[in-house]
């Protein structure tokens, strides 16, 4: 496209110095030439804009930040959904639960809801049962790494910010913005506090992965992602690159969206590596 434009400001500079010259040599011309100097000023007009747009996608691409590392949390980040740990100790009736969900018969957001509103748990426990939560033993060091290597890191989660940032804390991770829907505890339970107004929001799942996707490309040059199950299949259609683990591999074959298949974040460490990203 640029250079599409420099070629149409050429061309136009080149027509208006043939006019100048024609009507020099020749004044007694046909007033119908006046209709070819009123399209040689159009022209001149057009390519100005043309030439002021192309000034601005430069000064747009120059504030564009290199890139970004977005991934998933629940089953990416952590080797155990949340809501599992809820079931296995405070709700067994969520298995039953998982099974509707799982067949359609409920929302995505509605079985999170009666799950993490089913602990009735003290805080202090409910706390303790959240900093069990095992994580990818790479990924405080992979995060750091990103960050030392010019990009920034998110969270992009269709759980809830509740436990994330204890885990964050717990491991001393800093810098890391987190996009998911917002928790907190009330009468032994924890809660969600959904924002229909939200740019990001979505009726199924609290948040629209995509739509926050989406988002961080108009800031980054390039937009890495990584996810592990269905909710991760729509952000997949938009990152620059996709990791994938588990469920996700196969339901992103199935669209025949590109992805690259690893099991932990040691692998998506190698992979940059190689790519020459982060060193």
């Amino acid at each position: 496209m640029p250079a599409l434009l420099a070629s149409f400001i050429t061309y136009t500079a080149a027509l208006d110095y043939v006019h100048g010259c024609f009507f020099s040599s020749f004044p007694s011309v046909p007033k119908i030439f006046g209709v070819c100097a009123e399209v040689v000023v159009m022209m001149k007009k057009m390519a100005f804009e043309a030439s002021s747009s192309l000034s601005a996608l430069k000064e747009w691409r120059k504030e564009m930040k290199k890139w970004a590392f977005v991934s998933d949390f629940d089953g990416t980040i952590s080797n155990k959904d949340f809501y599992w740990i809820i079931i296995d100790k405070y709700f067994p009736q969520g298995k039953d639960l998982f099974n509707r969900w799982k067949a359609g018969e409920i929302m995505d957001i509605t079985f999170l809801q009666t799950v993490f509103s089913s602990i009735h748990q003290d805080e202090e426990q409910i706390l303790d049962d959240i900093l069990s939560i095992p994580i990818d033993e790479y990924v405080p060091d992979f995060i750091k790494t990103v960050q030392t290597n010019g990009g920034d890191f998110y969270i992009l989660s269709a759980g809830t910010d509740y436990y994330i940032y204890h885990i964050l804390k717990k491991y001393g991770i800093k810098n890391v913005k987190v996009f998911s829907n917002e928790g907190f505890f009330k009468e032994k339970n924890v809660h969600m506090k959904l924002d229909a107004y939200s740019p990001h929001y979505s009726e199924r799942y609290g948040i629209d992965k995509s739509k926050v996707v989406q988002e961080l490309k108009e800031e980054y040059e390039q937009v890495h992602f990584i996810g592990d199950s269905e909710p991760d299949s729509y952000p997949a259609l938009f990152a620059d690159v996709t990791f994938a683990k588990n469920g996700l591999q196969e339901m992103l074959t199935e669209k025949r969206i590109p992805y690259i298949a690893v099991n932990d974040f040691h692998e998506v460490e190698t992979y940059l590596v190689k790519e020459g990203i982060i060193s």
